[in-house]
């Protein structure tokens, strides 16, 4: 198994990867492909962005840099790292690869979100930083968010 930087012919395969993962977010999560599909376009052609694939489709990690609001460091962010069940444990070569590069960047700090702890990445050196993540949607017919 082979990690490379995806191109534009590796779309369909990045959205399928893409859509796997999210049938696994509660009902409501907001995604749409046409959206998407234009995000991983610019990522992939961005100097400021990261697209990996596992050559056998297995995986994907896409991140991006951005700078810290209350710091100003340069910090490389994690968008979405999702590989398919048969190829658990094949995704840590895909952060390995996603840490390089950010490490390339010379980005301050790297932050990856995840729905539960992970003990192998605090091994790594990745600290927990918050427990739980709130999502809201605003409805514009009711003129509120509400949950999604």
């Amino acid at each position: 198994m082979t990690i490379r930087q995806a191109n534009l012919d590796d779309i369909e395969t990045l959205t399928e990867l893409t859509e796997e993962f999210v049938a696994t977010m509660p009902p409501g999560f907001p995604y749409q492909r046409s959206a998407w599909s234009v995000f991983l376009e610019n990522s992939i052609n961005s100097p400021d962005s990261l697209v990996l694939v596992q050559d056998n489709g297995g995986g994907l990690i896409v991140g991006s840099l951005f700078q810290n609001a209350f710091s100003g460091t340069l910090c490389a962010n994690e968008v979405l790292w999702y590989t398919r069940p048969q190829y658990r444990g094949t995704g840590m070569k895909l952060l390995f690869s996603f840490r390089d590069w950010a490490r390339e960047k010379q980005a301050f700090y790297i932050y990856l979100s995840l729905a539960q702890e992970s003990p192998a990445l605090e091994k790594l050196g990745f600290l927990h930083t918050q427990e739980t993540c709130y999502m809201a949607r605003f409805e514009p017919d009711l003129g509120q968010f509400v949950a999604y």
